[in-house]
C-alpha cells in the first residue's frame, strides 16, 4: 500500500511539475515574486529529486582515473551537495532572479541547474554520513531565514524586477515555509540519528 501511494505521489508531482515549466505558467510564476520562489525554484529541486528516486541505478558522477583504478569524487555525496547549496545560494541573490526573469537564456538555464541540483543531491543523500546530512540541514536552514529576514524586513528594494511589496511579501512566505520546514528538519534528524545509533550499536557488536 505504501509503495503505490509513493507511486501516485511521484506521478501526480511529476505531472505538476510539466504543467508548471509550461511557457503560460512559466511566464505567470516569473511575474511573482513569492511563486517565483517557492512553486518554481521548489518545485524544480524537487521535481529533480524525485526523478532521481525514481531511477534506481546508482550514478558515478565524475569518474577519474588515477594509478590504473576509478576514483569517485562523490563517494560521500560531497560533491552533489556543494553544487547543490551553490547552486541554491546562486539563484537566491536578487540580481540572479531578475536576470532569471527578464533574459529567456538565462531562465532556461535556471531550470536546467536547479533540476540537475535537486537530482544529484536525491542520488547521494543515501551515501551521506549522518553528520554531513545534519550540518548541510542546518546550513539550508540558516540560508533559508537569512533570505527570509532580509526580504521581509528590509526597507529598500534588492530585486529591480519586482516593487517593494513583492518583495516583503515573498520575505514572509520564506519564513512561514521555514517553520514547516525545521519540523521536517528535526523528524528526519531524529529519524537518521536513530538509525546512526543502531548501526554504531551493531559495529560495536
Amino acid at each position: 500500500m505504501s509503495n503505490l501511494f509513493i507511486i501516485l505521489f511521484r506521478t501526480l508531482f511529476l505531472t505538476v511539475s510539466g504543467i508548471l515549466m509550461l511557457p503560460v505558467v512559466d511566464i505567470y510564476l516569473d511575474s511573482i515574486m513569492a511563486l517565483h520562489m517557492s512553486a518554481q525554484m521548489g518545485g524544480l529541486v524537487l521535481l529533480g529529486v524525485l526523478t532521481a528516486k525514481t531511477i534506481k541505478k546508482p550514478l558515478n558522477i565524475f569518474p577519474i582515473l588515477k594509478a590504473g583504478k576509478t576514483l569517485k569524487l562523490n563517494q560521500y555525496g560531497v560533491s552533489s551537495l556543494i553544487f547543490f547549496l551553490g547552486t541554491i545560494t546562486f539563484w537566491m541573490i536578487p540580481r540572479s532572479l531578475d536576470l532569471a526573469v527578464t533574459d529567456n537564456m538565462v531562465d532556461y538555464i535556471m531550470h536546467i541547474n536547479l533540476f540537475c541540483a535537486g537530482f544529484l543531491l536525491g542520488k547521494s543523500l543515501e551515501k551521506m554520513p549522518f553528520v554531513l546530512k545534519t550540518a548541510a540541514g542546518i546550513y539550508g536552514l540558516s540560508m533559508w531565514i537569512s533570505a527570509g529576514l532580509t526580504y521581509s524586513r528590509y526597507n529598500l528594494l534588492l530585486c529591480a524586477t519586482y516593487d517593494l511589496e513583492m518583495q516583503k511579501e515573498t520575505g514572509e512566505l520564506l519564513l512561514n515555509i521555514f517553520w514547516f520546514a525545521f519540523i521536517l528538519f528535526l523528524i528526519l534528524t531524529a529519524k537518521n540519528l536513530i538509525k546512526f545509533a543502531q548501526q554504531s550499536g551493531h559495529h560495536d557488536k
